[in-house]
């Protein structure tokens, strides 16, 4: 079975880009990429 992976950007509400990854089927699981992080 191959999966592809299928990847779209939100903006909230004071204009900051979210990507979003899904992939496969069935019941969604949310993960947050806690290993990123802003630099200031």
């Amino acid at each position: 079975m191959k999966l592809s992976q299928t990847i779209r950007f939100f903006a909230s509400k004071d204009g900051t880009r979210i990507a979003v990854a899904s992939c496969g089927q069935g019941q969604v699981i949310l993960r947050a990429a806690h290993w990123l992080s802003h630099v200031d």
